[in-house]
């Protein structure tokens, strides 16, 4: 039994002439029928191993498992327990095993491969997700900034949005609030709860430039007439010595030029921190009475979407 591989099917053991009742007592666990591993699954690299292990036709990973891989903004992490989400060739019709959630229509669709693993291309993994009903406006708009953030262009969201599919209309909603420039969901996070308080929309990625043209700092989001920025600090800002001292060298900076910023962490975004966070930017809102020093750079164009509908 020492000799028995971490990972192998029913039928690998057969012809090893292994028998079940061997497989069972060597401590073997079957997470499949007829897929025998060592032990439980711990990541989603694991558990898709597994589930391409006992499909028996081409498949590439799809939905919020592809919406991992390629790393874009998740609705959450993958945990054990969660299924892995698959597509297959229409002709095959769907895999049918605890686990594994497949849809089909692989050949309409493009793959990429991702460390060995056939995955969808992103603007398939981005209209997958549409039909989840768990899923709300909040994660995909930080999925199509993420999309947009990765390279992927508004046309290519668009696209799916104007079609008669399933999540058509849901997609649409989440382009109206997707904008060019977000680098983290929790940017796309900020930005929308200001908006949804009313509070006036941010240029975002603005870069402030001294006399003699270096920079100050970027703010991740930007209003002119308030000279006023905001920043979300990952805890990397914290954590990073020579971050966190850099982080308060260039607000002194921005300062003395007439710029402000304030920051927000994830604590600051939880349900019963909001309305504080909404109350600092709202009474900071104050037009500027005086000329402001420093020359701004915009990076990205971050007005809304020129949409079709």
């Amino acid at each position: 039994m020492d000799e028995l591989p971490r990972h192998l099917t029913s039928a690998e053991a057969r012809r090893s002439g292994v028998t079940r009742a061997t497989l069972t007592a060597s401590g073997l666990v079957r997470t499949h029928h007829g897929l025998w591993v060592a032990d439980l699954l711990t990541t989603l690299d694991e558990a898709i191993a597994q589930a391409g292990a006992v499909i028996r036709c081409p498949w590439a990973v799809c939905g919020w498992s592809a919406v991992e891989l390629l790393g874009l903004p998740d609705r959450r992490p993958w945990q054990p327990g969660d299924p892995v989400h698959v597509c297959v060739p229409t002709a095959a019709g769907r895999v049918r095993r605890e686990g594994i959630v497949s849809r089909k229509g692989l050949e309409r669709r493009r793959v990429v491969d991702v460390s060995g693993i056939p995955v969808v291309a992103g603007i398939w993994a981005v209209a997958d997700v549409l039909t989840d009903p768990l899923a709300t406006h909040e994660d995909l708009v930080r999925l199509c900034d993420g999309y947009l953030h990765l390279g992927g262009t508004a046309g290519s969201l668009v696209a799916p949005a104007s079609l008669g599919r399933r999540g058509a209309s849901r997609l649409r909603g989440a382009l109206r609030d997707t904008r060019h420039g977000a680098e983290s969901p929790r940017e796309t996070d900020l930005r929308l709860l200001l908006a949804q308080a009313g509070l006036p929309e941010p240029e975002q990625q603005v870069r402030l430039v001294d006399a003699d043209g270096a920079t100050v700092c970027r703010f991740d989001l930007y209003w002119e007439e308030f000279a006023l920025g905001g920043e979300f600090d990952g805890d990397g800002h914290r954590t990073q010595r020579g971050r966190w001292r850099g982080d308060r060298r260039a607000d002194r900076r921005a300062l003395l030029l007439g710029h402000r910023r304030l920051r927000v962490t994830s604590d600051d975004l939880m349900p019963d921190r909001r309305h504080e966070t909404v109350e600092e930017f709202r009474t900071s809102m104050v037009p500027v009475r005086v000329p402001v020093r420093g020359r701004l750079v915009r990076t990205v164009d971050s007005s809304p979407l020129v949409l079709p509908w």
